[in-house]
């Protein structure tokens, strides 16, 4: 059976189904406040009429003062005018807070579905992109979005409402003036969606350089010290301002193709209302027409001009909802590469290492080849190697925050792929020299935010980990709050927290990466003691940066290029130092 045959080019289909999309995206989350969407139609109905039917008792109350029409009728007219001026002025503010209320609540659910997608992905995907440049993603696109529907689209709607009734009343008061305003309204509507796009690919620069802006900041605020120490703030400065010139480049760009959409938009409201008002004076000479009907034209043109510059004025809110939109899509759209299996679980205790054949390559780069060796349960390996020799990748393995190029990865006796991400965070623990304090109490940061740990079990844990004196200076103890920085701790109590933190999460085997290469001796022995603990009846992977580390393995393999150069019980191994470890202890 041939293809079926897809008209129009290539780039139109995909253009067709990255809007379907993008529009299912958004019908995902209005779809819960559909009531409460209709009452704000409603309401908002209710206004754009108030706004046509004000006119018309001004016409009225003209039409009738050059009449014989008592002052009591004319009075009758000014109240009922008052009193629709201040329902209609009401109905737009509740309009605008049930508008509000939604617009908020839509987009905080999908920051929220956002930003949980994230951590769902895998360490590929957070290796590619910085913290920054996904701050943005997830704050900054998702707020445009709000800022739209919080506002842009109240005064898009509404306007668009108030354009189409004004059209149909003038035509029912004033057939000929009618048709004047009919095609100014209708043209410039048309030039308007003809330039809807026009600002779109400049305001998607925008957003781009903000995101690599932001990522750009947040990696040298993380580095500062190194900075700092090698005397690199000036070239750091220097290329912060190369950003921040391409933002302003890009921004003036996108901004000067709105000022043109402002000049198209302003010299159709001078043809157009010059046009009517020409007509309306016409009639009223021909006595076709009263002078309140020429107030009605003076208006309603007005009226339409108002609406149109209001919808040039939020344009860019709209581009900028329509480009955040494509990239929140976008980012939903974005798939782990390591995906979950059928979901065969762990076994319970000490779980059994294999790696069988295994080969791995970063981007084409090739980094293992032909790994092949089995840790029993309940032994420790540690692993030395030179910088480059693929160390850490076999940490990153066993912990499956990447499938191999080829090969197996098997935790007692199941391969990887055949288990879930779940089972492995519920089964493996991971302690890196890199130790992330979060903004939140002792009792958080312990466990991770699993309130099935109890206060004592912590307490116990503080105790096992060295950790009871530094504990006794918090001035709320588990509820005392740690800085994101772990201002209140040294290096050496970060590596212990983290030791404690995998500890009360009971896994069954733990991979310790270069833990002690940034410690001092003292602070070093202190760590061990406390690893000893952690290690205690439990499988675990050493990725050694001292020869002191590998005192406490029971096995030792030799990394070189990629490749095992030795591997068997420690005492049968004699590690050379100067070969695959520092020639000397590096200092505090």
């Amino acid at each position: 059976m041939s293809p079926p045959t897809v008209t129009g080019s290539g780039t139109r289909t995909e253009s067709a189904v990255r809007r379907w999309g993008n529009a299912r995206l958004l019908l995902r989350y209005v779809t819960p406040y559909r009531s409460r969407i209709m009452v704000l139609g409603l309401l908002l109905l209710a206004s754009a009429v108030l706004q046509v039917v004000t006119p018309l008792l001004i016409m009225q109350y003209i039409n009738d003062a050059y009449g014989t029409t008592t002052v009591r009728v004319l009075s009758l007219i000014a109240v009922t005018y008052l009193i629709l001026a201040v329902i209609q002025q009401v109905t737009l503010i509740a309009a605008t807070a049930l508008e509000q209320s939604v617009a908020w609540s839509m987009t905080n659910e999908m920051r929220v579905d956002l930003a949980a997608h994230c951590l769902d992905l895998d360490y590929a995907f957070h290796r590619e992109h910085s913290p920054g440049e996904l701050i943005e993603r997830v704050d900054g696109d998702v707020s445009a979005l709000s800022n739209f529907l919080s506002s842009a689209f109240l005064v898009l709607l509404v306007n668009l409402l108030v354009i189409s009734g004004v059209i149909v009343v003038i035509f029912v008061v004033s057939w000929p003036i009618g048709l004047v305003l009919a095609a100014y309204g209708i043209i410039a509507i048309v030039v308007l969606v003809r330039l809807r796009n026009f600002a779109l690919e400049s305001y998607n620069r925008v957003r781009a350089a903000n995101a690599d802006l932001f990522g750009f900041l947040e990696e040298r605020l993380h580095g500062i010290e190194d900075i700092r120490s090698a005397g690199a703030g000036e070239a750091v400065v220097e290329r912060l301002a190369r950003h921040g010139q391409e933002v302003m480049r890009r921004e003036r760009s996108a901004r000067v193709r709105e000022a043109l959409t402002f000049f198209v938009t302003h010299g159709l409201y001078l043809i157009g209302y010059s046009s009517a008002l020409a007509v309306a004076v016409y009639l009223y000479y021909r006595h076709a027409a009263t002078l309140g009907t020429t107030y009605l034209v003076v208006s309603y043109a007005n009226a339409i001009y108002g609406p149109l510059n209001a919808i040039r004025s939020q344009a860019q809110d709209l581009q900028l909802a329509r480009a955040s939109v494509a990239r929140i899509a976008g980012l939903f759209g974005t798939r782990r590469r390591v995906v979950d299996g059928p979901g065969v679980s762990l076994p319970d205790g000490p779980v059994a290492v294999e790696f069988e054949d295994v080969s791995f390559a970063y981007d084409g780069a090739a980094v293992l080849q032909g790994v092949s060796f089995t840790l029993p349960a309940g032994h420790v390996l540690g692993i030395v190697g030179r910088t480059g020799s693929g160390k850490t990748t076999i940490g990153r393995l066993a912990a499956r925050m990447y499938d191999p190029s080829a090969g197996r990865v098997r935790l007692g006796g199941v391969d990887l792929r055949d288990t879930t991400s779940a089972w492995l965070r519920m089964r493996i623990g991971i302690v890196s020299q890199e130790v992330q304090l979060f903004p939140g109490s002792v009792r958080d940061n312990l466990t991770l935010f699993d309130r099935r740990i109890s206060d004592g079990d912590v307490l116990d844990a503080i105790e096992r980990f060295a950790l009871a004196e530094w504990f006794s200076t918090l001035p709320d103890g588990l509820d005392t709050v740690l800085g994101g920085a772990g201002d209140r701790m040294s290096a050496g109590q970060s590596q212990l927290l983290a030791a404690c933190r995998v500890y009360l999460h009971d896994p069954g085997l733990v991979i310790l990466d270069e833990i002690s290469s940034r410690l001092d001796s003292a602070t070093e022995a202190q760590v061990d003691a406390a690893l000893s603990r952690l290690l205690r009846d439990r499988t675990a992977i050493v990725i050694a940066h001292r020869p002191r580390t590998l005192e406490r393995v029971d096995e030792v393999l030799v990394m070189d290029s990629g490749q095992i150069v030795e591997y068997g019980p420690r005492p049968m191994i004699d590690i050379d130092p100067a070969a695959y470890l520092p020639a000397q202890e590096p200092s505090a």
